[in-house]
């Protein structure tokens, strides 16, 4: 006969394995980033691995994207995750595994450089994404400055490893992208207190406006009108029934414009600091956050940023388009030069979302 301390030691194991299978399948209450339980036995194994080291570029949004994609690599293929950051990136986002730069001893060819538009980002993709290339290169490093996670899944045999080792059968991207994410990212108390703060539980539309923050940027991001996107926001607002707004945004004028809008029912930070600076960086997080936590989000097209807060709340993200007009968007972030890259792919064409504007 099972003793009555055996039999509420099987409750309890019952009960544990039930609710942790509740928290993988659907997440916590909290819409803070939390981990997953499902990547603990690749973590413990990790030590025993080959490194595949990834180095991220430029800002928060960038950075983001790239590890995710990374980690999905490292994952897909068996290989121990470092990420390539300084010090106080790796704090504000609760790496693990990490280095400050690149071995100074590391083999030439092993790297693979997914940057920008440059001729040998082509020739990378092509690496990552057909099987047969990759199973003949001896990769040990991936620089990037944008998403990529379709290169890694292009690959069948990689695409089941993956969805096997996320419990996610039969997944998309978008799914993919928000489990790594969750598991990767352990963001700092301080930083997820302020977002809490900023987008307290109930019906809230949170809006990302990137505008430049450098002179050199006025060519590079999208303009878009701050009373156009504003009016999506109210539009968005209306169709959802909330009754406040969040505003992510480094510029002081649409601040102000959203004060006069919507005086005490829109929050948003009121630092200036530097983005680049240790102080902005963990201000950005704190948007990042008060964005995941957020009902609606209406963003910036073209944004890295914007693509990160959606894609890990699985929010479907209204687009303002510099003309003004206001388009519904998938979840998944966006690839801005996948198409460009795998234009001749010699391994069947490449499945992966759309951007606006199109490019």
């Amino acid at each position: 006969m099972v003793s009555k301390a055996v039999r509420s030691c099987i409750v309890i194991a019952c009960f544990c394995a039930t609710l942790r299978v509740f928290l993988v399948t659907f997440g916590t209450a909290s819409k803070d980033v939390h981990p997953s339980g499902v990547l603990d036995a690749y973590e413990m194994a990790q030590p025993s691995l080959s490194p595949l080291r990834v180095y991220p570029r430029y800002g928060l949004g960038n950075v983001i994207l790239t590890l995710v994609s990374g980690l999905g690599l490292a994952v897909a293929e068996g290989k121990e995750f470092v990420a390539v950051v300084p010090q106080q990136t790796a704090e504000l986002l609760g790496l693990r595994r990490h280095m400050w730069q690149l071995p100074h001893d590391i083999k030439e060819g092993t790297v693979l450089n997914l940057v920008g538009a440059r001729p040998q980002a082509a020739a990378a993709a092509e690496r990552i994404a057909c099987c047969e290339r990759w199973m003949n290169s001896s990769v040990s490093a991936v620089e990037s400055d944008q998403y990529f996670l379709p290169l890694v899944t292009h690959c069948g045999h990689r695409r089941k490893k993956l969805d096997g080792t996320l419990e996610l059968p039969g997944a998309n991207n978008g799914d993919r992208f928000r489990r790594l994410a969750r598991w990767l990212l352990r963001p700092r108390q301080p930083e997820i207190a302020a977002a809490r703060e900023l987008v307290p539980q109930g019906r809230v539309v949170g809006i990302h406006l990137r505008t430049p923050m450098f002179d050199w940027e006025d060519d590079q991001i999208p303009h878009v009108p701050i009373d156009a996107a504003f009016d999506c926001a109210d539009s968005v607002a209306k169709d959802s029934s909330a009754t406040a707004f969040f505003l992510a945004t480094p510029s002081q004028a649409a601040k102000q414009a959203a004060k006069e809008r919507w005086g005490d029912a829109v929050k948003f930070q009121r630092s200036e600091a530097d983005r680049h600076s240790e102080k902005g960086m963990a201000a950005a997080m704190v948007d990042l956050l008060a964005l995941m936590r957020c009902d609606q989000m209406v963003t910036s097209p073209l944004s890295t940023f914007g693509y990160v807060a959606h894609g890990m709340s699985s929010v479907y993200p209204t687009v303002v388009l510099p003309s003004g007009e206001c388009v519904s968007a998938p979840p998944e972030p966006c690839g801005h030069l996948l198409s460009l890259w795998t234009q001749e792919l010699g391994c069947g064409e490449l499945a992966a979302r759309q951007c606006y504007p199109n490019t």
